[in-house]
């Protein structure tokens, strides 16, 4: 029972990382749908529903929805903050085992390591990049960049959501074997 709430707190966390995954990526997956279905939206925001990807990622509209993805990040690497110190010490309080700690810890560095050093940095260069079409020869280098750094995010947020779905899976393990060597005495 007393890990009822370690358990609590990794399926917040697992759930609100896919939420947060479905919101951000809708965010600019939807600018065109929107165009569609919307053609006031598309004429007021300027923006040809068919607009090329370049032309969309150039628009007020798509820097509008990369500033809400921003905010958005930023929100949830601190919320992540707080989630992971909430697993840790109810982790602590139901007497996890090394185990399910292992991946819970390293989950928890990489959460430090998106909060405070690549989101960031993805913002900064991201902004920088607002409005820039993608065409502009000389700022390829600057877009390769950043897309280096957004799908090194993309794939360590990934990791972490598998090293969470192992905490809770060794968890359960761990907890098996700890019954199971209770009762065999």
């Amino acid at each position: 029972m007393r890990s009822a709430a370690f358990l609590f707190v990794l399926g917040v966390w697992l759930g609100s990382t896919s939420v947060v995954v479905g919101v951000v990526a809708w965010n600019f997956a939807g600018i065109p749908h929107a165009m569609h279905a919307n053609p006031r939206l598309a004429e007021r925001a300027q923006l040809a529903p068919d607009a090329d990807r370049d032309t969309r990622r150039a628009s007020p509209i798509f820097v509008f929805a990369g500033e809400l993805n921003r905010a958005i990040i930023a929100t949830w690497n601190r919320s992540q903050l707080v989630l992971a110190a909430l697993a840790l010490l109810f982790a602590g309080i139901a007497g996890a085992r090394l185990w399910p700690l292992l991946p819970l810890t390293c989950a928890t560095i990489i959460v430090i390591a998106l909060t405070f050093f690549l989101a960031p940095e993805i913002e900064r260069r991201g902004r920088e990049l607002d409005f820039v079409p993608r065409t502009e020869v000389a700022r390829d280098e600057e877009f390769a960049t950043f897309d280096s750094l957004h799908s090194a995010y993309v794939r360590v947020e990934g990791a972490k959501t598998l090293l969470l779905l192992a905490a809770v899976v060794l968890h359960f393990w761990s907890a098996r074997r700890r019954t199971e060597d209770t009762e065999g005495r």
